[in-house]
């Protein structure tokens, strides 16, 4: 078997494309941890590890858009290699340092890498045949491998520290610059190279400038506000609830875990009813999933985060093929992997300045609203998409 061979309908290369934007979303899918790392390891308030890793997410956010302007021109392979390189290099770094200045800078600089390689594979599964499923296995990748990582870093970080964490990640970049290849796989469409010639969409800032273009990305924007915001916390919510360590990380494995029936219900579902039904409904759920965290209860804890998750997981595929469906070649779909992550960069940040110190009352209020905002501007998006039509041309 030939990696830069396969078809682009293939379930092994969309699952090796899954694991390494994994690989490349590290930052971001073992956000909690990373966080009550920086806290628990080399002594941050809250507020300063959540700079840290809005620093890294700052990183990814940024080089998502820079890539989003070379998916068409540039090899998605090429891309992915030198990412994963920059990565290796300021993981590495990151390991040699513990002071909050130093760090920022390393983890900018690793999210910068990282943000190159999550956002060709987005562009990637764009290019296939079956992009809206090949989002569900990407998503599912993205909870079941963080929910084995919650399952056992609690005990692999009590005794190998946080650097042995760092050690674990370098060994996968290492690892995935043999299987990025498989990127090889997914050439820019016929259709795709075609279908903006000599009108106005030759343009590639005129799509992403283009009304629902740019709908889309606020969308994203505000949904990577809410998601990451609330997900950086929702560790020390659970110590909150009473909870211990070991349980919390039992429970955020648990979540992840489940939740890739949310992403196999999307993989099931394909566009069978369109893409903003289901999207408005998966959004609906994470809010009502919050309200039930405001118990303040370890049973609610479990019943919230786990609904939660499996909300996520349903919803978040949908925007990605909302997104897919404006432009095939990936541009618009790694436009708004920027736009979420500028959302992700943002929301630590941001709910940073809603905590209170004997409650997460309005942590979880901010978090609500930014969630009704996400799904606002979609309802525009999709009067250019009728039936779950997956061709922009056609408007």
């Amino acid at each position: 078997m030939q990696l830069g061979q396969l078809r682009s309908d293939s379930i092994i290369g969309l699952c090796l494309l899954s694991v390494l934007g994994v690989v490349g979303l590290s930052g971001l899918m073992l956000l909690p941890v990373l966080l009550g790392a920086y806290v628990d390891f080399l002594g941050f308030s809250e507020s300063h590890a959540g700079w840290v890793t809005s620093a890294n997410l700052a990183g990814i956010a940024l080089m998502s858009l820079l890539v989003s302007f070379q998916v068409r021109h540039r090899s998605l392979y090429q891309i992915a290699f030198w990412g994963l390189i920059l990565m290796l290099l300021f993981d590495a770094l990151s390991m040699l340092s513990g002071g909050l200045k130093q760090l920022l800078f390393f983890r900018f600089m690793s999210g910068l890498g990282g943000g190159a390689v999550q956002a060709v594979v987005a562009a990637a599964i764009a290019r296939s045949s079956i992009a809206g499923r090949g989002y569900g296995i990407y998503i599912g990748f993205q909870f079941v491998l963080p929910a084995i990582a919650f399952y056992l870093l609690p005990a692999f970080l009590q005794r190998f520290g946080l650097n042995g964490l760092m050690v674990l990640l370098l060994a996968l970049e290492l690892l995935f610059l043999l299987f990025a290849k498989v990127l090889n796989s997914y050439p820019l469409p016929e259709q795709a190279s075609s279908q903006l010639k000599g009108t106005w969409r030759s343009s590639h800032l005129a799509l992403l400038i283009s009304k629902p273009s740019l709908l889309s990305l606020f969308a994203l924007c505000f949904y990577g506000i809410a998601n990451a915001g609330f997900y950086a916390y929702v560790e020390r919510f659970g110590l909150h609830s009473g909870l211990a360590n070991q349980q919390v990380g039992d429970v955020l494995a648990l979540a992840n875990f489940l939740a890739v029936a949310g992403a196999a219900l999307v993989y099931y579902l394909g566009d069978k009813h369109g893409f903003l039904r289901p999207l408005s409904i998966g959004i609906f759920i994470q809010v009502l999933s919050m309200l039930c965290l405001l118990q303040g209860a370890g049973w609610a804890y479990y019943a919230g985060v786990i609904v939660w998750s499996l909300a996520w997981a349903f919803s978040w595929p949908f925007f990605l093929s909302m997104q897919a469906s404006l432009d095939k070649s990936g541009s618009v779909v790694a436009a708004g992997q920027c736009s979420n992550l500028i959302g992700n960069a943002m929301g630590p940040l941001i709910f940073s300045f809603a905590l209170s110190a004997d409650s997460y009352v309005p942590l979880i209020t901010v978090a609500i609203v930014f969630f009704i905002l996400s799904l606002l501007p979609m309802l525009g998006v999709a009067k250019y998409l009728p039936d779950g039509s997956v061709e922009y041309e056609k408007q």
